[in-house]
């Protein structure tokens, strides 16, 4: 049996998938654990809804900049096809907000990542295809999470 580097592609986009599916299953019933998880905000333009639950037990001052939402850079994104071509990814030139912030134990932040402003020509390429967004977030020593967080969020087909 001859493995194209089509088909090996395909294969590891489909057990990735599987197992961030897998993953994220068993993470939704531990909310209330410390962590980090990413959903699809169901209103559009369609947004990453991203909550990163601290573990400290005593409050923390962090920068803002640390933050997965907080400017373009705050967590790495990687945008693909189903057929396992990369999209093109918006990289612009900006500073990270220089702002720190009070974390309380146990606190829950939430905030969002406008996927237009990420990826390029994000609407036409929904309006063609579904759209696998990996992504991983490196988390303040602060908080008391593990080191570096990772997943996967399937972006439908948009009609």
């Amino acid at each position: 049996m001859c493995l194209s580097f089509r088909n090996v592609r395909s294969k590891c986009l489909m057990v990735l998938s599987l197992v961030s599916l897998m993953a994220t299953s068993s993470l939704r019933q531990e909310r209330q654990m410390p962590g980090v998880w990413v959903t699809l905000s169901p209103e559009k333009p369609l947004r990453l809804q991203i909550t990163v639950r601290s573990g400290s037990e005593k409050s923390e001052t962090i920068l803002k900049s640390r933050l997965p939402w907080s400017w373009r850079y705050g967590m790495v994104l990687v945008a693909v096809k189903p057929n396992g071509d990369c999209l093109e990814m918006e990289l612009p030139i900006e500073d990270p907000p220089g702002e720190k912030i009070t974390v309380v134990p146990g606190a829950a932040l939430t905030g969002e990542v406008d996927l237009s402003r990420i990826i390029a020509n994000f609407s036409q390429v929904t309006k063609q295809s579904d759209v696998h967004v990996f992504w991983a977030y490196q988390s303040p020593e602060e908080l008391h999470i593990a080191h570096w967080f990772g997943g996967w969020v399937l972006i439908p087909r948009q009609k």
